[in-house]
């Protein structure tokens, strides 16, 4: 323990009240914050998932289409559908994005 530290404690770890800073009593329960977020707060969080899914698919749709170029390249045609199927799949990912309900 260093110098200058008062207090029954072993660890170096400040506490605030009875809480440690690596250490909690009880996790919060989805139910329990559902209820507590105001109607604007849970807007809020739906529109960052959005924009998360739109970044993800927008992404994983550009390494699917170099995964493609690079099997096309390569002359690969296994890599070509793998680039194809990753591309479909992103877009389907973000096109459901556009379409979900944001209440």
């Amino acid at each position: 323990m260093r110098k200058g530290m008062t207090g029954p404690h072993d660890s170096p770890v400040q506490t605030f009240g009875h809480y440690t800073l690596t250490q909690r009593t009880h996790p919060v329960k989805l139910d329990n914050w559902k209820e507590g977020a105001s109607p604007e707060r849970r807007k809020l969080i739906r529109s960052k998932l959005h924009v998360l899914l739109a970044t993800i698919g927008t992404l994983a749709s550009v390494v699917g289409i170099c995964v493609a170029i690079n099997g096309g390249l390569e002359f690969n045609r296994t890599k070509v559908f793998i680039g194809v199927g990753i591309t479909v799949v992103s877009t389907i990912v973000y096109i459901s994005m556009l379409f979900a309900p944001s209440d």
